[in-house]
């Protein structure tokens, strides 16, 4: 977008930098026209006067010429004249062209023509009676005369025509000069204009060309950084690699594990207990009252590390065997869930209440697994005087109760409640209950291997959710476990 606007800016003015170019030709080419035009009318004044100077010498020529021919009859003067009487109407009607009808100075030309016209035929007329003879001296001399006051009524006339017209050359040398004063400011202006254009696209280059280079250095530190990154993207893909390849092993080591586990170490474990039990049938009544204590020592000890191994065998099944996620609907497998524990809630008089749950996305074992230990959780840990009394509802999230650790994940999220009226627990061991192997209790007064609650969070981690407890002692205990609807 910035790029674009500063080529916009170079390109406007680009084009203003050639338009004011082209203006100052012009304006010089316009200043030369009229230029040109004002000395050519100048000259044309100069021209007019010399022809109105011209047309009054060659009227008084001509009285002169007929005066001489009257006085000596010397032909030649004759002739000159009859070239004046020629002349002289076609030099007035050649000025009267050279000026603009209506203007002041045709109307006074207008005025004198007829009175050097009067002249010329006045002097006509003395030649003619010369050359027929019949002219005296007086008579000479009285046209003459009359001649001479047409002369002089004509002389004012011819130099105010002079006058308007040397009043025109002031006018129109005046009005070049300033013409071509304000024609060679605005020139200079417009340069001073251009030149600040080209200045201003200059720097405008410069920075932009300054800009590039920075934005060039950028890049190549950008691609020497982006090189260093895939460099130790690469290198980190590697380790990643090695750590999965290790992953790999552990898992199947655990494989191992899990197998010895269900076979091998569960198989002398079942040797001793019925090695156990045969001895007390067989020989019971032999081995006293301490040896029994003893027998019945080992055989506990015997159930609580088969028990142990079970639950760990079922907690690695559970972290490397999550299988293909499918539909739930949480009530459906709620219903087969308490078929299951029908034995124990009867035995300890519980009453389950089971809301509307929702449907989900997950692994059908691992949600019955969750909810068998959650359940199981709330038998065990029920007060001695109060039958237990076990809810599990739902309820979903509205937007603002969203957590930071739900986003990407799911846009909607649901929470589901198992609550008890148990003996609780202390606030500050809510995370420490589902740690593996954790009890707040000792195990003779509440049995177990620890693994429960743990196993419970993995169920709950694998389907991209959370589990919290709260509760308090003597005020029973609500497991809140945070899911992803379907």
């Amino acid at each position: 977008m910035k790029i674009t606007r500063i080529n916009s800016l170079l390109i406007s003015a680009f084009a203003l930098v050639v338009i004011l170019l082209i203006s100052i030709t012009w304006l010089s080419w316009e200043s030369n026209q009229r230029q040109q035009r004002d000395d050519e009318w100048v000259l044309h004044t100069y021209e007019v006067i010399s022809q109105i100077e011209g047309v009054f010498s060659l009227s008084r020529d001509g009285q002169i010429d007929a005066r001489n021919y009257a006085t000596t009859g010397n032909a030649s003067y004759l002739t000159s004249f009859e070239q004046i009487r020629k002349t002289l109407p076609l030099r007035l009607d050649s000025l009267e062209q050279m000026m603009p009808p209506g203007s002041i100075q045709y109307r006074k030309l207008q005025a004198l023509r007829p009175l050097l016209l009067q002249r010329l035929g006045l002097n006509q007329q003395l030649v003619e009676k010369v050359r027929q003879g019949r002219v005296t001296p007086v008579a000479a001399e009285a046209m003459l005369t009359q001649g001479r006051v047409i002369l002089n009524k004509a002389r004012p006339a011819v130099a105010e025509l002079v006058g308007i017209e040397r009043q025109l050359i002031v006018e129109r040398k005046a009005l070049a000069l300033s013409t071509h004063r304000n024609t060679q400011r605005l020139i200079i202006m417009s340069a001073l204009a251009s030149l600040c254009l080209i200045g201003i696209v200059f720097l405008m280059l410069r920075r932009e060309l300054l800009q590039r280079v920075k934005n060039e250095q950028k890049l190549r530190l950008y691609e020497v950084s982006l090189q260093e990154q895939l460099v130790n993207e690469q290198s980190q893909n590697q380790h990643l690699e090695e750590l999965n390849q290790a992953l790999r092993l552990s898992n199947d080591n655990l494989e191992q594990f899990a197998y010895a586990a269900s076979h091998d170490l569960q198989e002398p474990l079942r040797k001793i207990q019925a090695f156990g039990n045969l001895l007390r049938d067989q020989y019971g009544q032999s081995l006293g009252e301490e040896g029994t204590d003893l027998l019945l020592r080992m055989e506990a000890a015997a159930s609580r590390m088969q028990s142990l191994i079970r639950d760990l065998l079922t907690y690695s099944r559970i972290t490397t065997h999550a299988g293909q996620s499918q539909r739930i609907v949480l009530n459906q497998l709620m219903n087969q869930v308490l078929n299951d524990l029908e034995w124990s809630t009867e035995q300890h008089e519980a009453t389950v209440r089971v809301g509307e749950l929702p449907v989900i996305d997950g692994f059908p074992h691992q949600m019955s697994q969750l909810f068998q230990n959650l359940i199981n959780n709330s038998l065990k840990f029920r007060k001695k005087d109060e039958k237990p009394e076990i809810s599990i509802n739902s309820r979903p999230l509205a937007p603002h109760e969203h957590q930071s650790w739900m986003n990407g994940h799911a846009d909607q999220y649901v929470c589901i409640e198992v609550k008890d009226n148990g003996i609780g627990f202390e606030p500050k061991y809510s995370d420490r209950i589902f740690q593996l192997f954790q009890r707040l209790h000792g195990r003779d007064k509440y049995p177990g291997t620890g693994v429960g609650l743990a196993l419970c969070k993995k169920v709950v981690e694998n389907h991209k959710g959370q589990i919290r407890a709260v509760g308090e002692p003597q005020k029973g205990a609500a497991f809140l476990i945070y899911l992803p609807v379907a």
